[in-house]
């Protein structure tokens, strides 16, 4: 004689949204990986350019903003399975072990992130001392003309007056 199995599954409420905002959230931090290594080619052998600091930093930005949303709602899930499915199940574990994996890639864009940061900082700080320096020089080589210049008119002045003194001797 056959028996039946009956077999029941609990779900939790939000749960295919949730897998597809994860996908989603996956296909987006791939294309901005995609965009990161565009940049990377953009500006190979210049590397620290503010305009390379920039783009990168804006392309990290993103990313960080991605992670930032999968860690949030990878939160909410676990707390979600937690009162579904119990402290100790498989469940838990599952969305327990993508927050650490979630939280680390976190980090490591934050950290990415800061460092950028902190390399446009000192690359703009670097070019704004170098347009001072060169306003400087560039007033330095005027006023050395001006001189240059007015040295000229008296030598020729002088020049001028030794011939004139020259001729009436001669």
């Amino acid at each position: 004689m056959a028996t039946r199995k009956i077999e029941t599954e609990i779900s939790l409420s939000g749960e295919k949204a949730f897998n597809d905002q994860m996908k989603a959230v996956n296909s987006n931090l791939k294309t901005l990986k995609s965009s990161m290594a565009v940049v990377s080619s953009e500006f190979q052998g210049n590397a620290n350019s503010v305009e390379a600091l920039r783009a990168k930093q804006a392309v990290l930005q993103e990313q960080y903003d991605q992670q930032k949303e999968k860690v949030r709602a990878l939160n909410e899930m676990l707390e979600k399975a937690k009162d579904a499915y119990g402290e100790d199940s498989a469940q838990v574990d599952k969305y327990k072990q993508q927050l650490n994996q979630a939280t680390v890639q976190l980090n490591n864009f934050g950290r990415d992130l800061n460092s950028t940061n902190k390399y446009l900082d000192e690359a703009e700080k670097s070019t704004d001392g170098t347009a001072k320096s060169i306003d400087g020089f560039g007033k330095e080589v005027k006023d050395a003309g001006g001189k240059t210049k007015d040295f000229g008119d008296i030598l020729k002045n002088a020049l001028g007056e030794l011939a004139a003194d020259a001729a009436k001797k001669g």
